[in-house]
């Protein structure tokens, strides 16, 4: 399947852990070898995470922490994700995969909190047995959308960016974890 031609449909936003997410769906064929789901990540502030399901329906869901002391977010987003995967991954037949966007290292403002929402996260997916693997934003672009410099939100244009960088990276999780 074209990349640039999936078609993504809003549906109603749901409350998990505290926070409402708007959500999006679309289904995508992924050849894969055996029967899991991939999650991506791409945290911070504003964040954005996709689930690629075994049966092909992929849904998207973005939000934004609220204002709090810096110290506060990694703990908060590690609450969060663990009521998310309770509540959009218990039960899931197959293996989890996971893969979470790494720092930006040209980047200068704003690396302390991100970092710590990342860790939040991942924390968080190791508690309930899914091992995170992080990837440098570029090299998750490149890999799936052929240059690093080109963003999910370019092709994907009806959709939030940081939803469409989470779908890049759950696609970088199935071409790199999934054997």
């Amino acid at each position: 399947m074209d990349l640039a031609t999936i078609d993504w449909m809003k549906v109603d936003t749901e409350v998990v852990g505290g926070l409402k997410l708007k959500q999006w769906r679309t289904v995508f064929r992924l050849e894969l070898k055996q029967k899991c789901t991939i999650v991506g990540v791409d945290p911070g502030r504003n964040f954005g995470i996709s689930i690629i399901r075994p049966d092909d329906l992929v849904e998207m869901y973005v939000s934004k922490f609220p204002p709090m002391k810096r110290n506060e977010y990694g703990f908060f987003a590690r609450d969060f994700f663990e009521s998310f995967i309770r509540y959009q991954l218990y039960g899931e037949t197959g293996e989890v995969y996971m893969g979470i966007e790494g720092p930006s290292f040209h980047d200068n403002f704003g690396q302390v909190v991100l970092a710590e929402i990342r860790m939040g996260f991942c924390v968080s997916a190791i508690d309930n047995g899914i091992n995170p693997v992080q990837y440098a934003p570029m090299t998750s672009r490149k890999s799936i959308l052929g240059k690093g410099t080109t963003k999910g939100s370019d092709l994907w244009v009806t959709v939030p960016d940081h939803g469409a960088d989470s779908f890049v990276i759950a696609l970088h999780v199935a071409k790199e974890q999934v054997k």
